[in-house]
């Protein structure tokens, strides 16, 4: 068994870490959340989230790409536009699925990118090779990451951890995860990670990530988001990005049943559209305004 990179944390500082590589973000004090939004989009059956904070935006995944669809291009690209990016200043992959990845090079097309990570056990995929390359990413752009990192955008931690993973595994193993807080207002995002890495993380953080909102692992299927993950994060709401009517299931309704068990509430880009959160008194609250319904299965995985 493989272990990427170290497991050391590395504090990014100006010029070193995290926000080095990310070109443009930079580590300031703490400041109000004017601007701040949190936001998923709904790309069908796919991942795309976006975090804006005093003019900067991350993302994370960027949608399917099918013989029937390019969610980069239809959902993507006009949500970012719709939420006044015009930059990308820090894009991740979680990990080569082409229901996560699919959409970057229509994206790129359209949005300056600052830079671009993915977790360095990925390095030399095929499908992610590819990609890049229709994107047009030069290599000097690519941030494999090796390790743990901790840094921060404006008022916002932001961790990232890389799982162990095996040659020769699926790729969901393989998953980046990430965590964003400041004050009450937190985020757990997994990309497909199962059960395996949910608990590895557990026994790898202080205080169980603990997070106000969780991105459900894998669209809400039966093999993510267990009972123990959710008792060590606590979210008080769950998100389930997943396309109306595919063919998987998702999400499961054993998953369904260990969410409400654990007392939070569920909120699926499938039934209400994009989700957007900005922070108040008590951390992110929903913004209850219209951005976009998708309801294509868009990408069958």
């Amino acid at each position: 068994m493989r272990r990427s990179g170290s497991r050391g944390w590395r504090w990014a500082t100006v010029g070193v870490g995290l926000l080095a590589l990310a070109s443009g973000f930079v580590a300031e004090r703490l400041t109000e959340f004017e601007g701040t939004r949190l936001t998923f989009l709904s790309v069908g059956q796919g991942d795309c989230a976006v975090f804006q904070h005093q003019g900067r935006t991350l993302v994370l995944d960027v949608g399917p790409r099918t013989p029937y669809t390019d969610a980069g291009k239809r959902y993507v690209a006009p949500g970012l536009g719709r939420l006044g990016s015009r930059t990308i200043d820090l894009l991740l992959l979680t990990h080569p699925d082409l229901d996560h990845i699919g959409g970057l090079p229509s994206v790129a097309r359209r949005f300056r990118i600052g830079r671009v990570g993915v977790p360095a056990h990925f390095r030399g995929h095929p499908v992610l090779t590819e990609i890049l390359r229709e994107a047009r990413v030069d290599e000097s752009k690519v941030w494999w990451i090796d390790g743990d990192f901790r840094g921060r955008i404006g008022a916002f931690t932001v961790e990232l951890r890389i799982p162990t993973f095996d040659p020769g595994s699926p790729d969901n193993d393989g998953s980046l995860l990430m965590r964003i807080a400041a004050g009450r207002a937190s985020a757990v995002f997994t990309g497909d990670a199962g059960f395996a890495e949910e608990a590895e993380l557990i026994r790898r953080v202080e205080n169980g990530w603990r997070s106000q909102i969780l991105k459900a692992g894998h669209h809400g299927s039966r093999s993510s988001t267990s009972e123990e993950f959710l008792e060590a994060i606590r979210p008080r709401e769950v998100i389930i990005s997943c396309g109306a009517g595919n063919t998987y299931g998702h999400p499961n309704q054993a998953t369904l049943d260990r969410i409400r068990s654990a007392g939070a509430s569920v909120a699926r880009t499938d039934r209400e559209g994009d989700l957007s959160y900005v922070p108040g008194e008590n951390g992110f609250v929903r913004e209850r305004r219209y951005l976009a319904v998708d309801r294509s299965a868009a990408n069958p995985k």
